[in-house]
């Protein structure tokens, strides 16, 4: 067996980097709703940084492999 293609390992990677912010925003909307016990400060961050996971890192990785073969 030869080695993985390096665009399903890619993609891979990607979609683990969008589920790591969508189970953020997850948990900052649950305890924002109290249904987690954290500060409400706590809970907004993780929805922030869930969106910023979810939406804008996946296109900066995404740039910074599109030069590289």
């Amino acid at each position: 067996m030869q080695g993985r293609d390096p665009a399903i390992v890619k993609f891979i990677l990607l979609n683990v980097i969008r589920i790591a912010g969508l189970l953020s925003v997850l948990a900052g909307i649950a305890g924002l709703g109290d249904r987690l016990p954290m500060p409400d400060w706590l809970a907004a961050a993780a929805v922030v940084l869930g969106v910023g996971l979810f939406f804008i890192v996946p296109m900066f990785v995404a740039r910074r492999w599109k030069g590289r073969t």
